[in-house]
């Protein structure tokens, strides 16, 4: 977690202002857009520089400095609110995993009911534990990868979730937990605290990038990409009818993993 959304965070928990943080957060928010606004334009559009995290070549795509993907959402969407359309792929890494899983024949079972059901799961669990959706969404999105099953240090208590933890970890060791695993080789030496799960991570956001990347090649001429946001992208111009079909069709032609994508609302 970068500084300025930690200062955000900081500033707004349990509803006590937090004026040193708040003062961070906004210096840091004006330093951003100052430095955003001073970048080179290639046909009227600022140049932004994207690259793999470093010593790796593989993996999700990081914007180099100030750009629409580093700015916090709601300070984003009050610049393109309007202007641009984001496009996300539903449920991505879930998708993507399971179709990991499907390619090696890895069974998965409660992930694929994650993925058929994933209303209703997040609705029983956020019942039960008193939270809201997106608060059970994100638990389930750190369990995936290996974390605990809690939400501001407080236990999320349900047998699924439990028994979706272990079959993470299974899935995690036949993907890459030895030699002769199919991605072992996305294990580093690191000193990351969780090197297995690390690895699956780098898989997904590989293939998430990919997806991306062939998503964005058959962008009619009227459609630009204005900005990667990792399972997503901002675009301008044109939205023709049926394009995030046509994407989803696409990947799926050249990868065999069916992503759906979904055009969010700016707000």
């Amino acid at each position: 977690m970068d500084r300025r959304h930690k200062a955000g965070i900081l500033a707004e928990s349990d509803g006590n202002p937090n004026e040193h943080q708040k003062s961070l957060l906004k210096r840091n928010l004006y330093n951003d857009l100052k430095t955003y606004k001073s970048l080179p334009r290639v046909y009227g559009c600022r140049l932004v520089r994207y690259n793999f995290a470093s010593n790796s070549k593989f993996g999700r795509l990081f914007a180099g400095g100030a750009s629409l993907q580093t700015f916090p959402r709601d300070f984003r969407a009050a610049l393109t609110c309007g202007l641009l359309h984001d496009l996300d792929m539903v449920n991505c890494h879930m998708h993507i995993i399971a179709h990991c899983c499907r390619s090696h024949g890895i069974d998965c079972p409660l992930l694929t009911e994650y993925i058929a059901c994933r209303e209703a799961v997040l609705s029983r669990i956020a019942m039960a534990n008193g939270l809201m959706r997106d608060d059970v969404k994100s638990v389930i999105l750190k369990v995936t990868y290996g974390g605990r099953a809690t939400y501001n240090s407080r236990p999320v208590h349900d047998t699924w979730l439990g028994m979706y933890a272990m079959e993470c970890k299974r899935i995690a060791k036949q993907l890459c937990g030895s030699a002769e695993s199919p991605h072992a080789d996305l294990v580093t030496k690191s000193k990351t605290s969780n090197p297995l799960f690390s690895a699956v991570s780098k898989l997904a956001c590989g293939v998430e990038n990919c997806a991306l990347g062939i998503a964005l090649s058959i962008l009619p001429t009227t459609t630009q990409a204005a900005a990667l946001a990792f399972d997503g992208f901002m675009l301008c111009g044109d939205m023709p009818a049926g394009l995030q079909e046509r994407m989803t069709d696409k990947i799926y032609e050249k990868i065999g993993a069916r992503l759906p994508f979904v055009e969010k609302a700016i707000r």
